[in-house]
């Protein structure tokens, strides 16, 4: 499992709550937290409001996405360790930590983000 598949956000959760995954474009102007559950948190920086509407719109979906991959990917793994076959969690489309990998890359390649 790579370092950076799960990014996960624990100082403002309770022991007893959810947990929460992170995505967050190059510079951080832009972070989503998701939770197995959905969206948590949206946070801008000043940065991300130099982006024209449609970039910053563009720049938030797919930030967002990472958060909420981030958390399915570690669902993913729960459910490996809890004995589900991989087959069974490619056929439902719960992404592996290398697609979360994958996609923050991108993300920090496009310029637009």
């Amino acid at each position: 499992m790579s370092p950076n598949a799960f990014q996960t956000e624990t100082e403002d959760t309770e022991d007893d709550g959810p947990e929460h995954f992170v995505g967050y474009n190059r510079d951080h102007s832009i972070i989503v937290t998701y939770s197995y559950y959905g969206f948590v948190d949206l946070e801008l920086s000043d940065r991300a409001y130099r982006l024209s509407e449609k970039a910053l719109a563009g720049a938030i979906v797919e930030v967002a996405k990472l958060a909420h991959q981030r958390a399915m990917a570690h669902l993913r793994e729960l459910q490996l360790n809890l004995g589900t076959s991989r087959r069974v969690l490619d056929r439902r489309g719960l992404p592996t930590t290398a697609d979360v990998d994958a996609l923050q890359q991108k993300i920090e390649e496009d310029p637009d983000i």
